[in-house]
């Protein structure tokens, strides 16, 4: 099973709560709130992501690299300027 995880944003509203970090990948606990929906994703049996990313990608890609250590497979679609939803959806496809 296949998820598209839309994680490219600006955060512009939470700016002011979590300064430069991405939305996705500030900590709860010691871990990126990202990586909580990714093993629950893979707890019902996702076993590919691809996550449209934009807004400090590498941030994202520097975290979960590959997918290799959560037994998955992990790619990136990079949005090179905000492409909103249905483009980002249509540019990782």
């Amino acid at each position: 099973m296949l998820a598209v995880v839309l994680v490219g944003g600006l955060g512009t509203r939470l700016r002011e709560v979590v300064g430069e970090i991405q939305k996705p990948m500030v900590e709860i606990e010691g871990k990126a709130f990202l990586e909580y929906l990714v093993r629950f994703l893979i707890g019902q049996g996702v076993k590919r992501f691809v996550f449209c990313v934009g807004y400090k990608a590498e941030m994202v890609e520097q975290y979960f690299g590959d997918g290799s250590d959560y037994g998955v497979e992990m790619h990136y679609s990079y949005e090179t300027q905000p492409l909103v939803t249905a483009g980002a959806l249509k540019n990782a496809e």
